[in-house]
């Protein structure tokens, strides 16, 4: 019993990191947004002459960087789910092989007892 107790235990620690890794990409999303409105607004205040283009090309420069880093971590993390994911069915699956195991043995108990009738 103490095993289901650790499963379940290890399954709410994934489901918790997963729910502040979704927490996070939504938050990256929205970080994109903002830095796709700043090159806009850039571009915008550039073609009306209130913005230098070089200066207006460093915000847009600026802005490539920031959505890289972003798919990175955002690779990172869509990679790092998947490990979880596998990690967390693999002890399952362990600790139902195990459980199926003991039913084997105490079936097999059972049968030797009708020997000793």
């Amino acid at each position: 019993m103490g095993s289901a107790k650790a499963q379940t235990h290890c399954n709410e620690k994934i489901k918790d990191k997963r729910k502040r890794l979704d927490e996070l990409l939504k938050s990256g999303g929205q970080i994109d947004q903002g830095a796709f409105a700043k090159v806009k607004e850039s571009q915008r205040m550039s073609d009306e002459g209130k913005m230098d283009q070089e200066e207006a090309d460093g915000v847009k420069k600026r802005c490539r960087v920031v959505g890289f880093a972003l798919q990175a971590e955002m690779n990172h993390f869509h990679e790092r789910r998947a490990v979880d994911f596998k990690e967390m069915m693999q002890a399952y699956l362990k600790q139902q092989i195990l459980f199926y195991q003991r039913i084997g043995k105490q079936l097999e108990s059972t049968l030797n007892m009708y020997d000793n009738i």
